[in-house]
């Protein structure tokens, strides 16, 4: 039950019979302390640090998509300098040959045979590999020896995988080309730079699998929602630059009159921003995760035999996750104190009626103690046992017909007192 706050302001205004003095309770509520502060201050760093995080990390990561150059925040890496060809051959033979449940058999010799022109066709193959949205860059490391005096270096050769230990000199070049190429394509990114050697020995050949096409549309389905992240993080990253204008204008606002109508209007629309922003974020940051999980998995079953590995960029997926949780930190700045906790303007009837009991005692008291009839028990023992029993007076009910009678035969409240607005918490919007 709330009461109205006229009578909620009459709780906080008392008359001190002792000195004379009206003491009044009643104004917009007291000075915050320490803690409320504390808290004011955190709320602030809030919504305006998280917002600044977040944009500065986004336009880090959108700058890093290069088409020209090497991205400094690859998202995704692929390495084949460890890569086997006589294990992955040894493995993939010995399958094929056991599934088929053929009587013909492959000598160790001939797999060492077919490696090593594995092996030397496949030489200039890049060993690293990095792709982002918009490019992959190739790193090719070249093994060249030369002989006679050191500075013989014109009549150089390129020395194949199997001769890298043969000549007096030697020494690597490592060439580094970009090109444009579609995002998470591993297949053909490695198939159009000279492992179609490898692939054709794995289940999924571009040229002669049926699976291919299998291959081929569910990374076109992947692709296609890959696509959209850049757009998503976009609208993030121009979105909370209105977040920091708009709540640097709310706090302007907020300091002058914190209960005006606009205030608490632009709280409840951040409040809805923060939280779509927050969403959007979530599927950009969900789903790309889980599809690059999803095709690093399909990676390792096609190349785990000759030890290709597809990996994630680190760097890129920490500062993604990074920019989620700004967004969701943000959002609890606006959402928990205009939807969770939002302001009362009434007063509580218990807390009102405790304020009541508390000044009718009190008012009592000072009335036997100054009543005119009691005059003729001054002395010291008389006095004492009048004043001192206070606590057996028997509480005070107090409506507001008693009020309006007590102050017709003491003192009437002031117009300014009585239309004294009623006490407020110190509240955070």
């Amino acid at each position: 039950m709330r009461i109205p706050s006229g009578i909620a302001s009459l709780a906080f205004q008392r008359k001190d019979t002792a000195s004379g003095n009206d003491q009044n309770f009643s104004g917009p509520g007291p000075t915050p302390n320490r803690k409320e502060q504390l808290v004011m201050l955190i709320m602030e760093l809030v919504r305006f640090g998280a917002p600044v995080v977040s944009f500065i990390l986004i336009v880090v990561m959108l700058a890093s998509q290069n088409s020209k150059k090497e991205s400094f925040l690859p998202v995704v890496a692929i390495d084949a300098s460890t890569m086997d060809m006589f294990s992955g051959l040894y493995s993939v033979l010995g399958d094929s040959f056991t599934s088929e449940e053929s009587d013909n058999t492959m000598s160790t010799s001939a797999i060492l045979l077919m490696t090593n022109l594995t092996t030397i066709l496949m030489g200039s193959v890049p060993d690293h590999t990095t792709s982002s949205f918009k490019s992959t860059c190739f790193h090719t490391t070249n093994h060249y020896r030369y002989s006679g005096s050191t500075s013989n270096a014109d009549d150089a050769q390129l020395i194949l995988p199997y001769g890298i230990n043969q000549g007096n000199y030697n020494f690597t070049n490592v060439t580094i080309e970009c090109q444009e190429t579609r995002l998470f394509d591993y297949r053909n990114i490695l198939y159009d730079n000279g492992f179609y050697y490898m692939l054709s020995f794995s289940d999924k050949d571009p040229v002669s699998d049926d699976d291919y096409e299998s291959y081929q549309h569910d990374i076109d389905q992947k692709s296609d929602m890959i696509n959209r992240v850049p757009a998503m993080l976009m609208f993030v990253c121009i979105s909370q630059i209105f977040v920091v204008l708009i709540t640097y204008y709310h706090r302007q606002k907020s300091a002058r009159n914190e209960d005006a109508v606009i205030v608490k209007v632009i709280g409840h629309g951040m409040a809805a921003l923060t939280m779509v922003i927050f969403l959007v974020d979530a599927v950009a940051t969900i789903s790309m995760t889980r599809i690059f999980l999803l095709i690093k998995k399909m990676a390792y079953n096609d190349f785990q035999t000759f030890g290709v590995t597809v990996s994630l960029g680190i760097a890129w997926f920490v500062l993604l996750w990074i920019v989620l949780f700004c967004c969701l930190v943000c959002m609890f700045g606006w959402v928990g104190p205009v939807w969770c906790a939002p302001l009362e303007d009434a007063v509580d009837e218990d807390e009102v009626d405790n304020l009541l009991t508390t000044r009718g005692r009190s008012d009592t008291v000072s009335s036997l103690t100054s009543n005119p009839f009691l005059t003729t028990f001054d002395s010291p023992s008389r006095r004492s046992s009048i004043s001192a029993p206070t606590h057996n007076i028997p509480k005070l009910v107090v409506s507001e017909a008693s009020y309006d009678q007590e102050f017709t035969m003491s003192q009437r409240p002031t117009s300014d007192d009585a239309t004294s607005p009623p006490i407020r918490t110190r509240h955070i919007l």
